[in-house]
């Protein structure tokens, strides 16, 4: 499902952020966003998950299954929760009322702590989880919700090349199943393996939808 951002603005308190922006964020590919700090990487993230709500225009249509990875998980740390409640949390919000958490649900979650090589640890506790391991978690808690689209913030923070491996495995598996993957990155590595990249840093620019970009070439930048 493709998505488009039209006419968006939005800003805090008197400092304006986005002001008639206009983006699409195409099925079956990755599209990163990227920018220097304060360019609204982060917000554009939130505002297509329904976190915080645009002062005008429009996601449409407006995702009704978003995953969202956010960069900063302090909060967990408060929480008594293992590797393995955390990927489970992913899933709750995603059931309907009348659906309890079964067999299935739990096979999932155990499925995804094995590819992101958490196994081990399902019944460790987050807070005392080296940070790679965190992020491995929180991949795992994002990537195994049944959503349409992806979002997720710097989503290779603290992970080592074993861990950025199976994390672009991952968000190719979800573009290839026809799913729309949006980062917020300043990561070559993550850059490159996009397949559109929207440049914030150039605001004015209105991001068209791209065929999607050949795996041995250059994303394409809008």
């Amino acid at each position: 499902m493709e998505y488009a951002v039209r006419g968006l603005g939005f800003g805090h308190g008197r400092t304006p952020v986005f002001d008639d922006f206009d983006a699409t964020i195409p099925a079956g590919a990755v599209t990163a966003v990227i920018g220097g700090n304060g360019s609204g990487k982060s917000t554009l993230l939130n505002l297509c998950a329904g976190v915080i709500r645009a002062d005008a225009g429009a996601i449409s249509p407006v995702p009704s299954r978003p995953a969202l990875l956010a960069q900063r998980t302090e909060h967990i740390d408060g929480l008594p929760l293992t590797v393995r409640d955390c990927v489970r949390i992913g899933m709750y919000g995603q059931l309907p009322p009348w659906r309890p958490f079964g067999a299935a649900n739990r096979r999932a979650a155990d499925e995804m702590i094995e590819r992101v090589g958490m196994a081990k640890y399902r019944d460790a506790r987050m807070r005392d989880l080296s940070g790679g391991q965190r992020q491995r978690t929180m991949i795992a808690q994002t990537m195994v919700q049944p959503a349409d689209l992806y979002l997720l913030d710097e989503p290779s923070a603290a992970l080592d090349t074993a861990g950025r491996q199976l994390l672009f495995a991952l968000l190719r598996e979800k573009a290839d199943a026809g799913k729309a993957v949006l980062m917020a990155t300043h990561d070559g590595d993550e850059i490159a393996f996009a397949d559109q990249v929207i440049n914030l840093g150039r605001i004015a620019i209105r991001a068209e939808a791209s065929t999607r970009a050949p795996r041995d070439a250059e994303p394409s930048i809008v």
